[in-house]
């Protein structure tokens, strides 16, 4: 869903920025940002959600080391920890207009976020809502 980052920039404007958030922005490299249009250091800043943290809840959404074959994790849990994290990164960055949800992991709580904050809030879902309303005429 980073394809929807420069539509979010430029819906923010200028004086305020778009925040990525990832589970590591490790991950999330200039090459794909670039490849999707975006201006390097430009009005965006990305947010790793696992960057800091040795969380074994939010680990084994993503390591397969840690969670073993199966995917056994408390979602409940997991949404606890999601939404404490980004919520905290709204309140540390006042710069923010509007979040974009870079993680098939994080999907599943990007609604939760949407109805608890008080931001623009993209991911799969909102891309895929778009995607549609171009095919299904």
């Amino acid at each position: 869903s980073v394809v929807q980052l420069p539509i979010a920039q430029t819906a923010v404007g200028g004086n305020q920025k778009v925040g990525v958030v990832v589970a590591k922005s490790e991950h999330l490299t200039d090459h794909h940002l670039t490849s999707m249009g975006v201006k390097l250091e430009s009005n965006y800043q990305v947010f790793g959600l696992l960057d800091n943290d040795s969380s074994e809840t939010l680990s084994g959404l993503w390591s397969s080391t840690i969670r073993g074959e199966k995917l056994e994790v408390d979602f409940n849990e997991a949404a606890e920890e999601i939404l404490a994290k980004c919520k905290q990164i709204i309140k540390d960055n006042q710069t923010l207009g509007a979040i974009v949800i870079d993680s098939t992991g994080l999907m599943p709580f990007a609604n939760q976020l949407k109805d608890q904050v008080d931001l623009p809030i993209l991911s799969l879902d909102t891309l895929l809502d778009y995607a549609h309303s171009i095919t299904s005429r």
